[in-house]
């Protein structure tokens, strides 16, 4: 179907191509060579044997490839069709439309032919509308690769069926997408807020020098004439712990007191020749007494230390408090068990 020019006009313009090159510089030559029919025609005669073959897929790329390096409408048509056998309607529909063109242009009786074939695809060819509200001047919106301008916004747009995605792009980012499937025939609406993308997506701000850096979140950075910053709270926290870790070890070291004053009293233990010598109920206070006193020496101890920790960090909270991933974490523990108790901290 491609178009075959006449043979001997062929050689006739060689002949003089090749008396021109002596004088003629090579970039005119590049000029003149831009639509190699040589190379069309072998694109062309390996496309036609793959499409007889079965293989349309791979044969579409060389229907095209060999229409630009020559627009004839054989190659034209052939591509239309190919387009359309692989499942692409809506893009065979517009080659279609391009070979109407051409053969009215060249008065070819095959536009008729193009056209029907043009007219029978309106039932296969999927739609994606899309709707844009709001507005936001450094974001643009894209129906898969191709930039859609605000006319063809709310437009019904004739796509391939299979997976089609609409996006919006601040320069080169994709800032929101979404993907709709489409069979043949389908339409779908995809709905744009331009508005609230950009809300849910400012741009990164930019120092003195033009190098972008990543915009802070309001809430990890707080006021910064706040008395009461978090690194504050938390020292308060910990001072606070280690506070009421000196209440249980005064209580302990009262509840070992007491052990001792019933021993005195009641005579549980006396001095014997090898030491002291206790009744059953006597030797019960001693060791309840030790635990005890044990358990308000540790005690003591830890909360002393934690009480210096919290008061140190609350004392060393700067003014303007840091983000919160540049702060230290601070965890208090206490452990209790039959020998003794412990306090401490974690980093």
């Amino acid at each position: 179907m491609r178009d075959t020019p006449n043979r001997s006009r062929g050689i006739a313009l060689a002949l003089l191509a090749s008396f021109a090159l002596a004088t003629v510089p090579s970039s005119a030559f590049a000029a003149a060579s831009t639509a190699d029919k040589a190379v069309a025609d072998q694109l062309f005669t390996e496309a036609k044997e793959l499409a007889n073959g079965g293989n349309f897929e791979a044969a579409c790329p060389k229907f095209e490839a060999s229409f630009q390096a020559d627009p004839a409408l054989g190659a034209l048509l052939n591509l239309a069709d190919c387009l359309e056998r692989i499942g692409l309607p809506a893009s065979a529909y517009g080659r279609w439309s391009d070979a109407v063109d051409l053969a009215v242009r060249a008065g070819d009786d095959r536009a008729d032919f193009a056209r029907e074939r043009r007219e029978a695809l309106k039932q296969r060819i999927a739609y994606v509308t899309v709707e844009v509200s709001g507005t936001a001047s450094d974001l643009s919106v894209r129906r898969d690769t191709t930039p859609l301008a605000q006319g063809a916004y709310g437009v019904a747009l004739p796509t391939d069926p299979g997976e089609s995605t609409v996006n919006v792009v601040r320069g080169n980012d994709v800032v929101w997408e979404q993907r709709v499937r489409l069979a043949e025939g389908e339409k779908l609406t995809v709905r744009v807020d331009l508005a609230a993308i950009a809300a849910a997506n400012p741009p990164p701000l930019r120092s003195l020098g033009g190098v972008a850096t990543s915009r802070p979140k309001p809430a990890e950075i707080a006021p910064p004439d706040a008395f009461w910053s978090k690194q504050r709270v938390a020292g308060a926290i910990v001072g606070g712990v280690g506070v009421v870790g000196g209440v249980l070890g005064l209580l302990a070291g009262g509840a070992a007191m007491a052990r001792a004053d019933e021993i005195e009293k009641q005579g549980q233990c006396a001095d014997g020749p090898r030491g002291p010598v206790c009744s059953a109920a006597g030797l019960e206070n001693v060791r309840a007494g030790t635990e005890a006193a044990n358990a308000s020496t540790w005690t003591l101890v830890g909360s002393g230390v934690i009480t210096a920790v919290g008061l140190t960090v609350f004392l060393t909270a700067p003014a303007a408090p840091k983000a919160l991933q540049d702060r230290a974490s601070i965890e208090p523990w206490i452990r209790v068990g039959p020998s003794g108790g412990a306090l401490g901290l974690r980093f």
